[in-house]
């Protein structure tokens, strides 16, 4: 998991990125809005109206970060929410 920092007086994106944590192997982000018919979930993509948005879903597929034990991942797949199978 990495953070890269904007810098709002040049309105840029800071050219390095830091990592945060080790073994974050997904990460999928869902934003709900309610409506008549209950409370949707979508994608920061599909989201028009920030200020509507009441709920959100993360999940998070982690691992121990170390190489050696990558071999059991490498035999599984994972789905986290609406993103293609990992």
């Amino acid at each position: 998991l990495y953070c890269r920092g904007y810098n709002v007086t040049t309105l840029s994106w800071v050219s390095n990125a830091t990592t945060l944590i080790d073994g974050i192997d997904g990460l999928q982000v869902q934003y709900g809005m309610t409506d008549a018919t209950g409370t949707r979930y979508m994608p920061a993509t599909a989201v028009t109206d920030w200020t509507a948005i009441v709920a959100v879903k993360i999940q998070l597929l982690a691992s121990t970060g170390d190489a050696e034990s990558g071999n059991a991942f490498a035999t599984r797949s994972y789905q986290l929410l609406d993103s293609a199978a990992l």
